[in-house]
């Protein structure tokens, strides 16, 4: 194929074409213009198709004529009733009711020169403007036609669609001021090619832009839309990789059309991480979820069901044209996308997102979806399997229910080099489901029925029994266990003995049920690990040392269980700790033997195996005596006499607190382990706590910046606590630190505890406030504290020059140590106070050390008398306050006046019998100055006193 010259390229561009033909004329005579043009194909747009009404609910779809020229709107021709496009004015049409969908329309198209076209498109494009406009809008919107006919006589190829259903209401974003005027434009573009000869290659043809015009009214409702949809997918080959599914980012791969890589059927890790998406949202519109939806197929045929992939809401923005913006991210949801493949060759991976939510302007509320799913076509990407595949036996359960009898598998009884799949029966199947009995016998059952998930109910014939003694332990590569929900799925009961699984453990809807003494160890390379909603008893993290066995659900451990580690490390999402974590289940007492169960256990953790992530336990604690919570790495030890009852506690491994949330100057992060602790009874409660650490966790730790290239100093480390979040930590210090384990006595607040270097010279107590105030004959202090460390409590002491000072009571702080608002008060009732007197606040650590806090002056000037009124501060400035006995409880009504009579304030106070101290409230506002202040009691006396405003 000869390469095209410059011109020839130009040529292919028929807009251009159009506008060289009168240049053509003038140089080169009318005839060769001609001649050339007979050459050319041409487009003729017949047709536009639009639904269009004032509402939604009167919208027609009609068929506008886009050959005429003519300026519009005119009245339609006899052959098109539906009138001209070309130039139509909608007029005014409801942003959030109405209905202007662009369907579609015709196109024709003369084939000349060798030319074929095999695309047509309706480019259309929608900004403010007018019809007079002599620019519109750019068509940076399409819909592409279908390919309806081909006549090779008249070598007019036809094109067409009426159902594209674009809503151009969508594309009016700044609508909401009535009467805005909207521009809605078209065009037509072609995409074809010249086969052969020296002219081959690619050919466009653009038609002439069509116009109209319609007046957006109304609050503008955005469609909910879903963006910025990524896949997250790791490899050895890929490393860790962000994948673009809606190909909108110049820096990430595009999902659709990627290679993915080769992998060994038996050993390789594709593996799909989660994603993120970006959605908004306005008016009665409310998003709720996104989901990614993914699935693995042989390239050969089309496909199979989807499986799903719950992202988690990580960003809330609500932006200042009402519109609303959220995002969504999930980066270790640990699919193996090679599970399962039992075979080499091309497969593809297909992925679509799709959100969901509700309008809430409708009773009910309306739900509603919106999904990215390349036109219903999906993003597919592509990968190679290759290598010699293990062998996959298939349960058949066609003699009996025993993993060891070869008879009920299709390729023999599963070993540690065999994939394994427990199919899912159809309802009513008489065949069991398999039972190991590893190195055991089975004694003689009698006939008994069973029921399945689904509800339905089988006969499980009476059976002799087996011996499986001398088998050893029940082995298997990956183990699928198929199913669809909780009531549609296999069943596997690990009876007696040991499961050994070296592969991926699959089993997302809890088929696997595990007896009390059985243990199941996970003891290859690199595996993926689905949870159990019925509880595993005994589980082994073991293998290959440094593995990684990733969790992709929960993960629960029973009472008189464990979760050993002995290799390998166990990985859960800290970020999505409600759906992904493991459960220690408490003590457990039969209510009808007796019988206690004690709770489960975590056991074996070292510097190399170990669990990274979330786990969470609840155990009941008493007073004196030591709980552990399942080994997790936190006692505590309550005293005192309030019982703590059930106390849930949390750990989280997966990351740290960033140095921010500790305040001080030079603060350090915390440690990569957090326990939260909620103590059933909460009020009252103290306790010992010993916080135990691994050393990987001092290192590696995020900073402000996001790098991880943080570090704490273990001999300085510190208690914290946090009561809002993680975003803010409290210094709590330590008592001793030894082997790995912090200790702290007498805490008495329970929230998140972390640990990082202590502060130097963190202040005690943080207060929020601090008052003094005179009440009648006495003085009332007051102060709040946001948090106290080591808190013994407050002298509050009185001067009377603001220089030495005394103490006249001490309040206890309610905690020794609180990240909670604390609030106190303390009454000074001593007799005979005169003129200004001092108060201050001293505070006591229970080690000793002492704090002050600045003093507030209070003023006593003369007393009131039986029936007497007195006011003050007199003068006063903002504020005035009346001591007064009243002989009856009551309302009375103050009265303010100047010195000419004038009355300048009215407001009425609420007095009990006998001594009242009110304030008079909104008494700035007057004029510095002389005035009287008129008190009439609740019985009718009446009282006049002078006051002075500064």
């Amino acid at each position: 194929m000869q390469p095209l010259t410059f011109t020839q390229k130009l040529l292919r561009q028929r807009s251009f074409f159009n506008f060289l033909i009168p240049l053509f004329a003038v140089f080169v005579g009318l005839c060769a213009s001609t001649s050339v043009n007979a050459q050319q194909s041409t487009a003729t747009f017949r047709n536009v198709i639009v639904t269009y009404g004032t509402t939604a609910a009167t919208g027609s779809t009609n068929t506008y004529d886009a050959t005429a020229t003519r300026p519009g709107p005119v009245p339609p021709p006899a052959a098109n009733t539906n009138g001209i496009f070309d130039g139509t004015d909608f007029g005014p049409i409801s942003v959030s009711t109405g209905s202007l969908l662009l369907q579609g329309g015709t196109i024709a198209i003369e084939e000349k020169g060798g030319e074929k076209y095999f695309q047509a498109f309706v480019d259309f494009g929608v900004a403010k403007g007018l019809l007079t406009d002599a620019l519109g809008p750019t068509l940076n919107q399409s819909v592409q036609l279908t390919e309806e006919s081909y006549n090779p006589s008249t070598q007019i190829r036809t094109f067409s669609l009426n159902t594209a259903a674009r809503n151009i209401l969508a594309l009016a974003m700044q609508a909401g001021t009535p009467g805005t005027s909207y521009r809605f434009d078209i065009g037509v573009r072609a995409l074809g090619e010249i086969a052969s000869g020296p002219d081959a290659g690619g050919v466009t043809i653009n038609a002439r832009r069509r116009r109209s015009v319609f007046t957006a009214t109304g609050a503008v409702t955005i469609p909910p839309t879903l963006t910025g949809t990524t896949a997250f997918i790791a490899s050895p080959s890929l490393g860790n990789a962000t994948y673009d599914v809606n190909n909108v980012s110049a820096t990430n791969p595009d999902l659709n059309n990627a290679f993915l890589g080769s992998y060994d059927v038996n050993t390789g890790q594709l593996v799909l991480n989660g994603g993120t998406a970006t959605t908004n949202e306005n008016g009665p519109n409310t998003i709720s979820s996104v989901i990614l939806y993914y699935r693995v197929r042989s390239s050969a045929n089309g496909g199979g069901a989807f499986q799903s992939i719950d992202l988690t809401q990580t960003g809330f923005v609500d932006n200042a044209d009402g519109s609303r913006t959220r995002t969504f991210s999930l980066s270790n949801a640990a699919r193996n996308l090679l599970a399962g493949i039992g075979a080499t060759g091309n497969y593809n991976l297909d992925v679509y997102l799709q959100a969901s939510g509700v309008n809430n302007s409708t009773n009910p509320n309306r739900s509603f979806t919106v999904t990215d799913d390349n036109g219903g076509q999906y993003y597919i990407a592509n990968f190679i399997v290759n290598g010699t595949p293990f062998v996959t036996t298939v349960w058949t359960g066609g003699i009996n229910d025993n993993w060891f009898d070869a008879r009920n598998w299709t390729n023999g009884v599963p070993n540690s080099t065999t994939n394994a799949t427990i199919p899912n029966f159809p309802s009513g199947t008489a065949n069991p489901y398999p039972n190991i009995y590893s190195d055991a016998v089975k004694p003689p059952t009698a006939e008994t029925t069973e029921t399945n998930p689904d509800g339905t109910t089988i006969i499980i014939p009476a059976s002799p029994g087996y011996s499986n003694i001398g088998t050893g332990n029940a082995q298997v590569r990956n183990l699928v266990l198929q199913a669809t929900s909780q009531l549609d799925r296999s069943i596997l009961r690990l009876v007696v003995g040991r499961l050994d699984v070296l592969g991926d453990f699959i089993n997302e809807q809890g088929s696997f049920i595990q007896r009390a003494a059985p243990i199941i160890s996970f003891k290859g390379g690199n595996q993926t690990i689905s949870g159990s909603a019925n509880g595993f008893s005994n589980v082994e993290i073991d293998g290959t040392p440094g593995s990684i066995k990733t969790l992709v659900t929960n993960f629960n451990v029973r009472a008189g269980g464990y979760l050993k580690f002995i290799n390998g490390i166990l990985v859960t999402n800290g970020s999505a700790v409600s759906t992904n974590y493991v459960e220690l289940e408490g003590t457990l007492t039969n209510s009808t033997t007796s019988v206690v169960t004690p709770a489960a256990q975590l056991i074996g953790e070292t510097e190399t195996s170990y669990l990274r992530g979330f786990i969470k336990t609840t155990q009941t604690a008493a007073t004196n005596s030591a709980q552990n919570f399942g080994n997790i790495g936190l006692t505590l030890t309550f005293t005192g006499t309030t019982e703590p009852g059930a106390v849930f506690v949390t750990r989280n491994t997966t990351g740290n607190t960033q140095p921010s949330a500790f305040g001080g100057s030079t603060p350090k992060p915390g440690i990569r382990r957090t326990f939260g602790v909620q103590p059933g009874n909460a009020a009252g409660a103290r306790a010992k706590l010993e916080f135990r650490y691994l050393d990987n966790e001092l290192s590696n730790l995020r900073l402000n910046d996001g790098s991880l290239n943080g570090s704490v100093d273990e001999s300085k480390l510190s208690l914290y606590i946090s009561s809002n979040g993680t975003n803010t930590y409290n210094q709590l210090g330590r008592d001793a630190l030894a082997n790995n384990v912090l200790t702290k006595n007498e805490v008495t607040a329970f929230n998140t505890f972390t640990l990082s270097e202590a502060l130097v010279n963190p202040l005690p107590v943080t207060l929020i406030s601090f008052d003094a105030k005179r009440v009648g004959d006495d003085a009332l202090v007051t102060w709040e504290t946001a948090t106290e460390i080591n808190s013994k409590g407050y002298n509050v002491q009185v001067s009377s020059d603001g220089k030495t000072f005394r103490t006249v009571g001490f309040v206890a702080s309610e905690l020794a140590n609180s990240a909670v608002t604390k609030s106190y008060r303390f009454t000074d009732t001593e007799k005979n106070k005169v003129g200004v007197r001092y108060y201050r606040l001293e505070q006591l650590d229970l080690d000793g050390k002492t704090a002050f806090f600045a003093p507030r002056a209070v003023t006593f000037e003369g007393r009131a008398t039986a029936s007497g009124v007195l006011a003050y501060p007199n003068p006063f400035t903002n504020e005035v306050r009346l001591n007064l006995t009243s002989a009856t409880e009551g309302n009375a009504l103050v009265r303010i006046s100047d010195m000419t009579g004038r009355v300048v304030g009215q407001r009425q106070i609420v007095l009990t019998k006998g001594a009242n101290d009110v304030e008079v409230t909104s008494v700035n506002d007057l004029k510095g100055g002389l005035y009287l202040l008129n008190v009439t009691l609740p019985n009718g006396e009446t009282k006049t006193m002078k006051v002075v405003k500064q």
